[in-house]
């Protein structure tokens, strides 16, 4: 009799079980066990208070409810522009994105009235494709920007 599990046939058991000589491990000895009572759980003295040391102060930045402008002046850094500059940069990127579209399409009519319709369908399209890349750009900055912020406090 073979204890190879691979053996055709062979399906017994080797002396003292799959656990050894001694048979399994006693409890509390492996992995995946249970720990004992006490061993986990809050220190003694009951749960510690507030957070840990070293995780932002309050106070230690201001919060986003400043304006425009004094973000702009503020040479110490001590506050997140990103946030407050966001609507402004979304706002130029658009007006941008339609002036340059007015433009190329009005040079196309003076040279055909047929291509100045077609550039004028291709740049709207364009522009709602670029305005849309811009949109998800923007919203990953404030994503990284409000990621930091938390780090931060």
């Amino acid at each position: 009799m073979s204890y190879d599990p691979g053996a055709p046939g062979d399906r017994s058991q080797p002396p003292g079980g799959y656990g050894g000589p001694g048979g399994p491990p006693p409890y509390g000895s492996g992995y995946g066990q249970q720990p004992p009572p006490g061993a986990w759980g809050p220190p003694p003295g009951g749960p510690p208070q507030g957070p840990p040391p070293g995780y932002g102060a309050p106070g230690q930045f201001q919060q986003q409810g400043q304006s425009f402008f004094t973000g702009l002046v503020d040479f110490k850094f001590a506050t997140f522009f990103t946030g407050a500059m966001l609507p402004v940069v979304y706002a130029l990127g658009l007006v941008y994105l339609v002036v340059t579209m007015i433009r190329d399409v009005y040079s196309v009519f003076q040279y055909d009235a047929g291509l100045g319709i077609l550039s004028l369908v291709v740049g709207l399209i364009t522009v709602a494709f670029l305005a849309g890349l811009l949109k998800v750009g923007l919203e990953l900055v404030k994503a990284v920007v409000e990621g930091a912020e938390r780090d931060r406090r």
